[in-house]
């Protein structure tokens, strides 16, 4: 099954060509690598350089972003090329959207340092969690993204355990209930909304938050579930 409908150079964000698998050199690191997509500007970037691209491009959005707002954050980051439509790294972005959002939104935070922690935490959520675990990555990254501003730990006692286990719940829950196949996207939007409102209830900090969300990444996703989704608009 495809990853992505419309995979796009991380590069310059041209869709990429399929061909067959032929070796190409990577144009940031030199290494020499496999693969079936072909940039039609010719630019050539390995898995691992996509990663770091990809990670880099989470770091300076968050850096720099003056937004309450963490959804217009995550959609900045997963609207840059190096982001896939189903991509490992919303396991680490969503949390990093949500500390952005935090900090401007008057929350404490040792930022730096929080945000590597998060991004550690929600990253060591493996590919395909959703399906294989039943641990959908962008549940992960909530309760990442909450454990460390709240500094809990698994020798934390009453609810500063208890919250970031109950955020994470929460957000399974609501994704069970609509159902599969996986969407890293549908699953981002529905964790982060609810840990908006955990962090508004039990933390006392308002972040801003869309009434209503329109996706607009549906038409690069084979596996969209469209009626079905909450956020999906009919074009």
């Amino acid at each position: 099954m495809s990853d992505d409908k419309h995979r796009r150079c991380p590069v310059c964000g041209d869709p990429l060509d399929k061909v067959r698998i032929v070796k190409n050199v990577c144009d940031v690191c030199g290494k020499e690598f496999s693969s079936e997509d072909v940039c039609r500007k010719g630019h050539k970037v390995c898995p691992e350089c996509r990663a770091s691209m990809t990670v880099d491009t989470i770091d300076r959005i968050c850096t720099s972003t003056k937004s309450r707002n963490p959804y217009e954050i995550l959609v900045e980051i997963i609207s840059e090329p190096p982001m896939r439509m189903h991509d490992v790294r919303h396991h680490m972005a969503v949390g990093s959207a949500l500390l952005a959002a935090y900090r401007n939104s008057g929350g404490a935070a040792d930022f730096d340092n929080a945000l590597k922690e998060i991004q550690k935490r929600g990253g060591s959520a493996p590919p395909g969690a959703c399906g294989f675990i039943g641990n959908c990555g962008a549940a992960v990254s909530t309760g990442a993204f909450y454990s460390v501003v709240t500094e809990a730990s698994p020798y934390s006692k009453g609810p500063q355990w208890g919250d970031p286990n109950l955020l994470t719940g929460k957000c399974l829950i609501a994704m069970s209930e609509v159902g599969g196949p996986r969407c890293c996207k549908r699953n981002s939007f529905i964790a982060m909304g609810i840990a908006v409102e955990q962090v508004k209830e039990k933390l006392g900090i308002a972040m801003e938050y869309p009434e209503k969300i329109e996706c607009g990444f549906s038409d690069r996703n084979e596996e969209c579930i469209e009626e079905r989704c909450p956020f999906y608009v009919k074009k």
